[in-house]
């Protein structure tokens, strides 16, 4: 039973209940007020419920900064993703540019033999023509 009424005095306030903070806030300095006439089991009470909130006030201030270290490296697994990805469209537009390289190359090639055998047939053309 005790402890029922430990755990429910310790219980952070909510900020949305003005009044219920106010109420913690007057019981609080009652509580200050009444220190001399506190039995000393009444202040070990009130020290441990004292130590328990630093506690929790502590927890929650380590649950944040674990929420918001789990949040960066999310964002940092994204942006290692992002970055792969992109390597990944780089390395496949580099090898498309390759292939298209090969294929002009051959192209080009295929029309120097063309030039060179056009230019053959324009030089017997013209052997012809001076010999008539």
């Amino acid at each position: 039973m005790e402890q029922g009424k430990v755990a429910q005095v310790s219980k952070t306030p909510n900020p949305k209940h003005p009044q219920l903070q106010s109420t913690i806030s007057q019981q609080s300095n009652q509580s200050v007020q009444n220190a001399s006439s506190r039995t000393p089991a009444q202040s070990a009470v009130l020290r441990l419920m004292s130590q328990y909130q630093a506690v929790r006030n502590e927890n929650e201030a380590l649950k944040a900064q674990l929420e918001a270290a789990c949040a960066t490296v999310e964002q940092h697994t994204m942006l290692i993703q992002q970055q792969r990805d992109y390597m990944e469209q780089q390395q496949a537009w580099s090898a498309q540019q390759s292939s298209e390289i090969i294929k002009l190359t051959t192209q080009r090639e295929a029309a120097n033999m063309e030039v060179e055998i056009l230019q053959g047939i324009v030089r017997e053309h013209e052997q012809q023509q001076q010999r008539l």
